[in-house]
């Protein structure tokens, strides 16, 4: 985690722009294992959150974070983006 890796005012819009959990966007995986909602239609994406992937995923900032990890990375800009969003609800044991 980076702390204010974005500005107050674009986490803030972030958030707010985030599907609610019961939207009807999402693709649903719901099984032993997962309990998760997924949605990677970019027309479902506001214009800043699609921005902010869309910078993200480009070559300025993919070889920025490379050279901090180390790691060999790559862009794949025709890759899906994705929102997710998980069940916190409590599970028995």
């Amino acid at each position: 985690m980076i702390d204010n890796f974005f500005t107050q005012r674009v986490a803030t819009k972030l958030c707010q722009s985030f599907p609610k959990y019961n939207s009807n966007i999402y693709h649903v995986y719901k099984n032993k294992l997962e309990d998760k909602k997924t949605c990677n239609n970019w027309n479902e994406f506001d214009p800043l959150t699609y921005d902010v992937f869309r910078q993200l995923n480009s070559d300025y900032f993919i070889k920025l974070i490379r050279d901090i990890a180390k790691v060999k990375l790559i862009s794949d800009p025709w890759s899906p983006w994705w929102w997710l969003a998980h069940s916190y609800k409590k599970r028995r044991a």
